[in-house]
């Protein structure tokens, strides 16, 4: 279809009873030009879309990072960068003229890949300085993109479970990051929870159960984390002189009321 007369060379024939102009070789360079355009806005807009994305990533520690940048294999790579701002901020540059790679980051950050082909960032092992914003960047013969990730770094908790005499049973999940949940086997009202933040961003959760009037031989100690789950058990039957110490103190009130 022709949007105007103008356009029409030879061939081309007009309806009057349509208003459309019926063209031959015009309409198909027309069609071809429009399915070029299409073509490129579609591709530029999916790229847009893309790159415009902010992912969010949790990486336990000591293990590895890998975060995602576009493919450069079909682009005509100028330059890729990796722009990280966490604790302390860096980069790792690719130049492809060059094939030159610099950088001033730690040396647990490399290309998982080849830089030309796969951009992608690798981290190893994490710690919980890496975490924070990083940004790829990418100059190339179609434009210049960007993908940017948020690093957050778990710590599971050191679990303990032990009997004191005041508190009686304590379970402990030390330095875990977030915070672990302590939940008890069997369930109790007496139960009392303590919480200690420390200054690298990890948090030491506290639960105490009282079991002395409890009829159960055993207490478990159930922590939820999400680096993991983990249940330690109690043995109560050593402890008689608690059970004592309770009848005792409930013959004292009955006598006195």
């Amino acid at each position: 279809m022709c949007l105007h007369r103008e356009l029409c060379t030879q061939g081309c024939q007009y309806s009057k009873k349509t208003e459309i102009l019926k063209c031959g070789e015009a309409k198909s360079h027309a069609y071809a030009l429009m399915k070029a355009v299409t073509s490129f806005l579609t591709f530029n807009f999916f790229f847009s879309i893309f790159f415009s994305l902010s992912l969010s990533l949790n990486v336990e520690a000591g293990h590895e990072a890998v975060l995602t940048c576009a493919s450069t294999s079909k682009l005509c790579l100028v330059m890729v960068t990796w722009e990280i701002k966490s604790n302390t901020s860096c980069s790792l540059a690719y130049r492809n003229d060059r094939n030159e790679t610099k950088l001033n980051c730690s040396e647990r950050m490399m290309w998982k890949y080849s830089p030309d082909r796969d951009p992608a960032l690798r981290i190893y092992p994490v710690n919980l300085s890496d975490e924070g914003n990083y940004t790829c960047e990418i100059a190339s013969d179609m434009g210049n993109f960007h993908f940017s990730s948020s690093l957050s770094v778990i710590v599971p908790p050191t679990v303990t479970l032990t009997s004191d005499k005041s508190r009686v049973a304590v379970c402990q999940a030390a330095a875990g990051k977030p915070a672990a949940k302590i939940s008890w086997i069997p369930a109790s009202n007496n139960s009392s929870e303590e919480e200690f933040k420390h200054g690298n961003g990890t948090v030491t959760r506290v639960s105490y159960i009282g079991w002395v009037n409890s009829m159960h031989t055993t207490v478990t100690c159930l922590v939820t984390h999400p680096a993991m789950n983990q249940n330690l058990s109690l043995d109560l039957s050593g402890k008689k002189h608690h059970s004592v110490i309770a009848c005792h103190h409930a013959l004292f009130l009955l006598l006195f009321q």
